[in-house]
């Protein structure tokens, strides 16, 4: 045991307790995530079709580390005080998502939520113990670290390749310009996704997930902009090499693609 794991504004390396640290095993390893997708049977062809944009969806997998408290010579009321602020680390992210990374696979990052099982099995008569740690992830891994992509203002796009074989949905900031505008995706010079911005100032920054067409304002409180998008169209994603475009220059987006593999 010699990795650590940071999960939201945890992380293992931080924990110390009575000068103990924390001891974190490799996690187990799965398979290519199991997908779910929509297939169709055509009358006079043998098997089923599958359109190239197809919507897919991954089940969640368990991905488990095995936690290791060693506290020889401690009292019994330290040990309790060591589980229990482990276990106050974790807890408010039960059932609640963020970003999971660890130092066994370094390139990605996945999204994932604690499971909320805090079992600890004490290890012979001294006080050492295990504590099998569960995060229910997102079985896409994200690549990191992520190359950002801008459309400053003053420009009007920007050619983005996905490296992937897997569509990408991106994080937008945008920045806006007074006035309405739309940004683009164009693939093989179609568009094939567009996102409508109502008029708002230069002074406001908006975050746009592609993936959920979810959009909130990046001030105290995060409050939603959902407001300010007027229409989502088609697929706004990234795949193989895609234009976005915007129709007012004076505008400002930056991209942060998400690529991602399994």
């Amino acid at each position: 045991m010699g990795g650590y794991f940071s999960f939201g504004d945890f992380n293992t390396e931080d924990f110390l307790v009575d000068g103990v640290r924390l001891k974190v095993g490799a996690p187990n390893v799965y398979n290519a995530a199991a997908q779910n997708v929509e297939a169709y049977n055509i009358p006079g062809r043998i098997g089923e079709y599958l359109p190239e944009d197809a919507d897919v969806n991954y089940p969640n997998e368990i991905r488990e580390y095995i936690v290791g408290l060693f506290m020889r010579n401690r009292t019994p009321e330290q040990v309790e005080a060591a589980l229990a602020d482990l276990r106050s680390y974790l807890m408010p992210y039960a059932n609640r998502y963020d970003t999971l990374a660890d130092s066994y696979e370094p390139n990605y990052k996945r999204r994932a939520y604690f499971t909320g099982d805090f079992v600890p099995e004490r290890l012979g008569a001294g006080n050492n113990y295990q504590i099998p740690i569960r995060f229910s992830c997102d079985p896409r891994r994200f690549i990191y670290p992520e190359v950002i992509e801008e459309i400053p203002a003053g420009t009007d796009s920007v050619e983005i390749v996905n490296p992937t074989n897997y569509p990408a949905h991106p994080l937008l900031t945008v920045t806006g310009c007074g006035a309405a505008f739309t940004l683009s995706f164009v693939r093989n010079a179609s568009v094939v996704g567009s996102i409508q911005f109502s008029s708002f100032p230069n002074t406001l920054d908006i975050a746009f997930d592609c993936e959920t067409t979810n959009a909130i304002r990046l001030t105290a409180g995060r409050p939603s902009a959902n407001n300010l998008i007027t229409a989502v169209n088609g697929k706004p994603e990234i795949r193989g090499t895609t234009t976005i475009r915007k129709t007012n220059s004076d505008a400002a987006v930056v991209v942060a693609p998400q690529f991602w593999t399994r």
